[in-house]
């Protein structure tokens, strides 16, 4: 007799994270949700480099200290206001209202 693994079914807190970064398709590889993972030593690298613009770097920040949970990766509130356009502080200032912890 086989048996069937049990699917396990997306927390809210995940479905909202997983919205969240969709905004963000070129951050996304970071990512492997099926496994519920991120791979934080490549991304201190690629915050490092160059292969990304500032805007993406301080969303891949407020991104990773979502999933998280803790702010590992020294984001800024204030380089965000500063620099990010209406859109992007929008999805911070919504997180801000309503957090959650995928």
């Amino acid at each position: 007799m086989a048996l069937a693994l049990r699917q396990v079914q997306p927390s809210t807190d995940e479905t909202q994270f997983t919205a969240l970064l969709s905004h963000y398709p070129k951050l996304t590889q970071y990512w492997n949700l099926d496994k519920r993972e991120c791979d934080i030593e490549i991304i201190k690298r690629e915050l490092i480099g160059m292969g990304l613009g500032i805007n993406e770097k301080i969303m891949l920040k407020f991104l990773v200290m979502v999933w998280m949970g803790i702010d590992v990766l020294n984001f800024s509130i204030i380089d965000a206001i500063n620099i990010l356009d209406a859109d992007d502080l929008d999805y911070i200032i919504s997180w801000t209202n309503k957090p959650f912890f995928p």
